[in-house]
């Protein structure tokens, strides 16, 4: 049975010591358990005190002088009535509990007991557990989140997961270098895998080796790779179509909006690629680009799906005989027309910055292979609507690509990933049958 109080003495600063009483109420905010608590309550002499000779905050100061120990006081009559708080000015602690309330002169302790004593950081602190009904909710079959620690950092005792009906939620893990995030995400695909039908899907986009580690996991709990799809993507690469927006109209979007979306995609990846102040410098040539990337998917004139090599081919056509392509939208034929009839010296000089900046990608080998690609006849396609009924794992590693290369690649997959999310939504936590 122990009372903890604090008295704050002041003359000159009544500001001051408001507000270091007000600081100390909470100093013990961290003892307590899913059953209890212990909080401070600030009493000063200004309150009214009708009933008693002494104010509050002087009688409080008596009592500490005195030594005066509360006794405990939980089961009084009023405890019982309901809505009513069980509270105790007199604290009853066990012998986990009672250093919380002890207070040590560090200037004799050796350096190892003042680290042993010293104050952990907030961020480092623990975060109080929910209660034990919301907790049981996370069990059972599912996305591993590993075993939660309680308020005084003991193992909760039951390891807690992510039920297939809650998997159409995002899920975000933070923490700093080396603190587990990897092996999380690792640990919680391996276990997603029987707990769920559909594909998981790992996109490595920094490296670091997660990918071949998950790998590594995989074979190690299931004994094969066969239900595995992976990518390395520094030697080889899904056969994707940048310029196609057939998802997209496969999911009702509106095809001038499908091809503004598209447009506005590339015109992230090329601004990625030279550097958003040397992209932008030339306003009418980023628009150039943006126009004829829309003009090529017109109803009429165009199509679905073209290669970024048609795209470069069209604009030098247009840079050299001043021939833009025909288009139905008014807005489009209107700006072309605009476009021709202005200063030679100024019409070159807009589509070849254009030309420039689309040449980035024509003439690098590694990305005109992916943003020329288109699917043919009899061609090896990668799409993933056909993978959404098939329990597979599907792994796109990036380790060691080189970073100018990595983001339009990182892009263009989760592009074609984004093309089957409405799909995909009545897929995610659909629980495996008993079968």
């Amino acid at each position: 049975m122990l009372s903890a109080r604090s008295v704050v003495l002041t003359r000159s600063d009544p500001i001051g010591a408001d507000r270091i009483a007000r600081e100390l109420t909470s100093a013990f905010g961290h003892v307590g358990s899913q059953f209890h608590e212990v909080r401070g309550h600030l009493q000063t002499d200004d309150e009214l005190h009708p009933c008693d000779p002494q104010p509050p905050g002087s009688q409080i100061y008596r009592d500490h002088c005195d030594r005066v120990l509360y006794p405990a006081s939980y089961m009084r009559l009023t405890s019982k009535l309901p809505t009513v708080p069980v509270t105790s000015r007199g604290i009853v602690v066990g012998p986990d509990e009672l250093p919380n309330f002890c207070l040590l002169d560090g200037d004799g302790l050796t350096p190892d007991g003042k680290r042993t004593l010293g104050t952990r950081p907030r961020e480092r602190t623990g975060v109080p557990l929910p209660a034990p009904d919301v907790l049981a909710r996370y069990t059972g079959p599912g996305m591993a989140l590993g075993m939660p620690l309680t308020h005084d950092r003991q193992p909760y005792g039951r390891d807690l997961s992510l039920p297939p009906a809650y998997q159409d939620r995002h899920v975000f893990v933070g923490g700093n270098t080396g603190a587990g995030k990897s092996i999380l995400t690792e640990n919680a695909i391996l276990t997603n895998v029987k707990a769920t039908a559909g594909p998981d899907i790992l996109i490595d986009s920094k490296g670091g080796g997660t990918a071949e580690e998950y790998l590594r996991a995989h074979y190690a709990r299931y004994g094969d790779l066969d239900d595995v799809l992976y990518f390395d993507c520094t030697k080889v690469l899904p056969a994707l179509s940048f310029f196609d927006i057939r998802p997209l109209l496969d999911a009702d979007v509106p095809r001038t909006e499908a091809s503004a979306r598209v447009a506005g995609q590339h015109e992230e990846i090329l601004e990625g690629l030279l550097g958003a102040e040397r992209y932008g410098r030339a306003a009418d040539s980023v628009k150039a680009i943006r126009n004829h990337v829309r003009a090529l998917f017109d109803p009429v004139h165009g199509d679905d799906v073209f290669g970024h090599d048609h795209l470069y081919a069209t604009l030098s056509r247009t840079m050299d005989m001043e021939a833009p392509p025909a288009v139905t939208d008014d807005g489009l034929d209107e700006y072309f027309e605009s476009l021709v009839e202005r200063d030679r010296e100024i019409f070159m000089k807009v589509l070849s910055g254009a030309v420039g900046r689309v040449d980035t990608i024509a003439t690098d080998g590694r990305l005109s292979t992916m943003f020329d690609h288109t699917p043919a006849d009899g061609a090896a396609t990668f799409d993933f609507a056909d993978l959404l009924d098939e329990d597979r794992v599907i792994v796109f590693d990036f380790g060691g690509m080189e970073d100018r290369v990595n983001h339009p690649t990182y892009s263009r997959i989760w592009k074609s990933l984004r093309g089957c999310l409405p799909k995909i939504a009545c897929l995610v936590g659909s629980p495996r049958s008993a079968e």
